[in-house]
């Protein structure tokens, strides 16, 4: 695959001294990322699957973070993902934290709803 290697270097070097990303020309996509620790040792490595057209948008569907100096790997699959949604302005505001996360707007549409549950669905 052709692509481009984009560098980023922190002004403070806190966890990563560098993050070179790497992009797909074709469709200028992140493919790859690779963080460095501030000793300059590949720390750990993000790729960047599963690409589909959602409402216009091409999102990665899943994503591996491979932990080079723990070995391990957290593996992030998106099975519902929405662009443009209308969120209502409550769920921003801290005064409402709490009913925010009792509601359960933001399940998927096809989990079951309990009578308990039907009169927290936004309308």
């Amino acid at each position: 695959m052709n692509s481009l290697v984009c560098t980023f270097v922190p002004a403070h070097k806190v966890f990563y001294s560098r993050i070179l990303t790497w992009v797909a020309v074709d469709t200028m996509l992140p493919v790859q990322r690779d963080y460095y620790d501030v000793t300059n040792q590949l720390w750990k490595t993000m790729t960047f699957d599963q690409v589909k057209k959602l409402d216009g948008v091409n999102p990665p569907l899943h994503i591996r973070m491979y932990d080079k100096q723990q070995n391990s790997t957290t593996d992030v699959t998106f099975s519902e993902v929405h662009y443009m949604v209308i969120l209502p302005d409550t769920i921003f505001d801290p005064a409402h934290l709490r009913e925010t996360i009792e509601v359960r707007w933001w399940r998927p549409a096809d989990a079951a709803v309990t009578n308990s549950d039907k009169a927290a669905q936004p309308r």
